[in-house]
């Protein structure tokens, strides 16, 4: 019950770290290559506070329990115990701070059909991660040593740091549908403008197509 409610915490930290990081794929207009190169290239997108956190918590617990002090045990409350719960709370009070970080952020994220698809097979793949961690006991298994302790921060750790990648992941499973779409979109706007046989006027150089783009997007 306990990895439980500590996988359930870390998740809805995903949720909110995977939504922020939606805006700025948004942005990259989903180009796959581009938002990669602005995480980890420019390190714009990297976590670095709630690792940060869950490092120092684990060479806390290191210190004050010692190698050999994490024992299962029948009181109320066990180190190990307590030290899941600080991850408890680090986990919700970082899942804040990225909600009030996205709200501040210059453009905000339009929630369209795709953003749908892209965060809910994300959110599922973590999903499937997590329930396998906690089916299989891994990498919680180990209970009578400090791998009790690092194992979760290790896999937390990584899992946060793949948040950029798993969001490309899902775009690339979703390539298929995404193209079958354009091709449908593409037929009806032929179909449209065959039918209407409008006068089309080609716009180069910077004159606002972006801005055209955007306006016509709220129509």
């Amino acid at each position: 019950m306990l990895l439980i409610v500590l996988c359930l915490s870390f998740f809805v930290f995903i949720i909110t770290r995977t939504k922020l990081l939606m805006v700025f794929f948004q942005q990259d207009d989903y180009f796959n290559g581009r938002f990669l190169k602005f995480t980890f290239c420019k390190l714009k997108l990297v976590d670095k506070k709630f690792s940060a956190v869950l490092l120092l918590l684990a060479v806390l617990a290191y210190i004050n329990y010692g190698f050999d002090a994490f024992q299962v045990s029948n009181n109320v409350f066990t180190p190990v115990e307590v030290f899941y719960a600080l991850i408890f709370f680090a986990s919700l009070y970082f899942s804040f701070l990225q909600v009030k970080y996205s709200r501040s952020t210059r453009k905000k994220l339009v929630v369209t059909a795709r953003v749908k698809r892209i965060l809910y097979v994300t959110w599922a793949l973590y999903a499937l991660l997590l329930s396998a961690a906690v089916y299989f006991h891994y990498p919680f298994s180990i209970v009578n040593s400090f791998a009790a302790v690092l194992c979760p921060v290790a896999f937390f750790i990584i899992l946060t740091q793949l948040a950029p990648l798993m969001l490309i992941t899902s775009n690339l499973i979703l390539a298929p549908y995404e193209k079958f779409t354009q091709r449908k979109f593409l037929k009806e706007a032929k179909e449209k403008l065959a039918r209407l046989n409008p006068t089309i006027v080609g716009i180069t150089g910077s004159y606002g197509k972006t801005s055209t783009k955007h306006i016509l997007s709220h129509i």
